[in-house]
Order: structure tokens, then sequence, then C-alpha cells
């Protein structure tokens, strides 16, 4: 294997699992803040009538958690899924690239 592709590979790599991380951090931030608007909006309904009982704001907060998050296949398909269209891609510039020295070279 030449230098060229285990660069590829060991970037690929790095690619695969910074995405991954950084998609599923995203999810879990996105996912925690619209729970966080359940329970506020929740609470503050329950505040104004002078109920204050807000176990049914942690359980919608809580559903509203696990509806809105993803999971980790959604992190997964963003990490994976480009791999193979950067290989696509480089593989082009290069079989371009020779072309068009080949070319220069039968001037």
């Amino acid at each position: 294997m030449r230098g060229w592709s285990r660069l590829g590979i060991v970037l690929s790599v790095i690619w695969a699992l910074s995405a991954f991380f950084y998609v599923r951090s995203r999810d879990i931030e996105q996912a925690g803040k619209f729970s966080s608007f359940v329970y506020s909006t929740c609470s503050e309904a329950k505040s104004a009538a002078k109920n204050y009982d807000f176990r049914e704001c942690s359980e919608r907060a809580s559903k509203s958690y696990l509806d809105y998050d993803p999971g980790p296949g959604n992190a997964a398909i963003a990490a994976l899924l480009p791999i193979p269209f950067m290989w696509l891609g480089m593989w082009l510039v290069v079989a371009v690239t020779r072309w068009v020295v080949r070319g220069f070279k039968k001037a």
C-alpha cells in the first residue's frame, strides 16, 4: 500500500471519529435544549395556575428529550456517508491530473 493510500485511510478514520462525536454531541445538546424548553414552559404554566407539582413537567421533559434525540444512528450516517464520496473525489482528481500530465508528455 502506497503512502497516499495510507494517508487517506488515516484521514478517513479521523474524519469518521471526529464527525461522529461532533454530530452526536450536537444532537444531545439540541435535545437537551428542547427538553429544557418543554420543562420551563410547563413549569411556568403550572406556577401561573398555583400548582407546584412539577412531576408532570419532568415527565414531559424526559419524553420530549427521548423523542427529539435521533440517537447514534444519525451521527453514524453523518460520519460515514461522506467518506466514499471523498475517496471518489480524490480518485477523480488523481485520474484527471494523470491524464493532463500524459497529454503534456506526448507534446
